[in-house]
């Protein structure tokens, strides 16, 4: 019952990020773990861009391509530093990492 349950609080969009973000993000409440899998500068900087504020202080981001693909390292790279984020990166196997965003 209860995986049933977390089945109708799912709503799936149709499109690029750049185009359902910026308005979807308006019905997201905060997020504890924000994971992303964008592969490219864009789809990364996008996400880092409209979402990153959603999440809590304490909770977690994690990036799956960010030392696999050179635009998602990029982006969030450019991402950390024009926040001002000194966040510590913790690498997760050979492409992920992740980190902590500060309280």
């Amino acid at each position: 019952m209860k995986s049933l349950e977390r089945v109708e609080r799912v709503e799936i969009r149709k499109g690029w990020f750049q185009d359902t973000l910026p308005s979807a993000k308006h019905e997201i409440g905060s997020i504890a773990v924000l994971r992303l899998d964008g592969d490219w500068y864009e789809s990364t900087r996008v996400c880092l861009d409209n979402l990153y504020d959603l999440v809590a202080p304490g909770g977690y981001v994690i990036i799956d391509d960010y030392n696999y693909w050179e635009g998602c390292k990029r982006a969030v790279d450019e991402f950390l530093a024009a926040r001002g984020l000194g966040v510590a990166l913790v690498a997760v196997g050979d492409s992920a990492v992740w980190w902590e965003v500060p309280c």
